[in-house]
C-alpha cells in the first residue's frame, strides 16, 4: 500500500505541476481525459532530481495507478 500511495503521489505532483489550476483527484477525471493525461505523464515525468525513470519503474508506477483506481471503483 505504501508503494501505491507513493506512486499516486508522483502522478499527483506531476499533475499539479502540469495543470496547477486543476485540483481534481485522479479518480474524478473522466476516462478519456485521464488517458490523455497519463500518456503525457509517461512521456514527460522525471524524478525530483531531473533524471528519467527507468522503464521498469514506469511500469511499476502504472501498476500502482491501476491498483489505486481499481480500489476506488474506477
Amino acid at each position: 500500500m505504501t508503494k501505491t500511495k507513493s506512486d499516486v503521489g508522483i502522478f499527483t505532483h506531476w499533475f499539479s505541476e502540469t495543470l496547477p489550476a486543476d485540483n481534481r483527484n485522479l479518480e474524478n477525471i473522466p476516462p478519456a481525459q485521464l488517458n490523455s493525461f497519463l500518456r503525457s505523464f509517461y512521456r514527460t515525468v522525471k524524478k525530483l532530481n531531473g533524471e528519467e525513470y527507468e522503464p521498469d519503474s514506469l511500469c511499476s508506477i502504472k501498476n500502482s495507478l491501476d491498483r489505486y483506481l481499481n480500489e476506488k471503483g474506477y
